[in-house]
């Protein structure tokens, strides 16, 4: 079993990610999926060194950022999501990148 070297917190999402997850079952699935990467410490799409700085984060407490590809066929004018977990680890946001 494969367990998490980090908490979550209490997890929230802006409104505009809360709003397609309401309308849409694929993006609401694609979230799920991407949560459950993040807190497996599979960072999606990110360069070396943002990577690098997460596998830190979890030794010295810092924030983690994860992002994930939308694809294409869902048809979103966002590209990607982002995954914020929190120094502190009490809160981890889900958003897009222009709500940063």
């Amino acid at each position: 079993m494969n367990e998490s070297k980090f908490t979550l917190g209490q997890t929230v999402m802006t409104r505009i990610v809360s709003d397609l997850v309401s309308v849409s079952d694929k993006f609401s699935s694609f979230v799920m999926k991407c949560m459950f990467h993040h807190k497996a410490c599979n960072w999606g799409d990110l360069d070396p060194e943002d990577i690098e700085c997460n596998n830190l984060a979890l030794e010295f407490g810092s924030r983690i950022l994860s992002s994930y590809t939308i694809p294409f066929s869902f048809g979103f004018d966002h590209s990607k999501v982002w995954i914020i977990t929190e120094a502190d680890r009490s809160v981890t946001t889900i958003l897009f990148p222009s709500d940063y």
